[in-house]
């Protein structure tokens, strides 16, 4: 009871910077909202970045940014905010629509079906950030060890079922985890030649249009090994990248 008093009372005294935070996020995009229907777009993307900037990582922020800038005439950064929104609720339609419409504007007809992997790995991104990795994987070794442990001993056949079913989800999240890894995902920022190796002394395969949906499959000497949603694939240097997750 002193321990629970005890941090109780640190809370208390602690600065109340975390609680005045998303205060001042709520405001602040408000202000942005109000900015974007009053066609003042400079001025709400700025708020809209400054709140991303801050950590404000929710998928609303990443679909107003996407249609400040779509209104804006920035297309290509749109098309990576409305992804970035997508990976957050993947199941939001009008994200979806307008995604579609601003790449049919910019690439000048509909966007391809994307492939199963990276369909799925979208489904699966949000949902892996809830829970740290590394605590899966500990959880997971903890509770196998246990299983094992009241297996040898003949003993508790409710914790041993109860040990395992948290070592399987435990080891199921860190499998996902691993699958979204490596179907991680970006989008063409800068058009240019899709080369077949990481180097421009390389031949040119295609053209790697701006606003393009891409799966990374390994990095080279500055350059980017890309999968294209028809399965194609090639090398673009980094910088016409922009990885998914890590835009503001």
């Amino acid at each position: 009871m002193k321990l629970l008093q005890l941090i109780c009372l640190v809370a208390f005294l602690l600065p109340n910077k975390a609680l005045a935070e998303p205060v001042q996020w709520q405001a602040d995009f408000r202000a942005a909202n109000e900015r974007a229907l009053k066609g003042e777009y400079a001025q709400a993307i700025s708020l809209y970045q400054s709140l991303l900037e801050r950590g404000a990582q929710g998928a609303d922020v990443h679909y107003n940014l996407g249609n400040a800038l779509a209104e804006d005439g920035q297309w290509v950064n749109a098309i990576v905010h409305y992804e970035e929104s997508l990976r957050l609720d993947p199941s939001a339609e009008d994200t979806q629509q307008n995604l579609a419409k601003v790449r049919r504007k910019l690439l000048g007809k509909a966007p391809e079906k994307e492939a199963d992997n990276l369909a799925l790995a979208e489904v699966l991104a949000p949902i892996v950030q809830l829970f740290d990795v590394h605590l899966a994987l500990y959880l997971g070794l903890a509770t196998n060890f246990i299983f094992f442990l009241l297996l040898a001993l003949r003993k508790g056949s409710g914790f041993k079922a109860l040990s395992l079913a948290l070592s399987i989800l435990a080891f199921s999240w860190v499998g996902a985890h691993y699958y979204v890894s490596v179907h991680q995902e970006a989008v063409v920022v800068e058009s240019g030649p899709v080369k077949e190796g990481p180097s421009s002394a390389f031949k040119s395969s295609s053209q790697g249009k701006a606003g393009y949906k891409v799966r990374l499959l390994q990095q080279e000497s500055g350059w980017w090994e890309i999968q294209f949603a028809d399965g194609t694939t090639g090398w673009m240097p980094i910088q016409n990248i922009r990885i998914l997750g890590k835009a503001s």
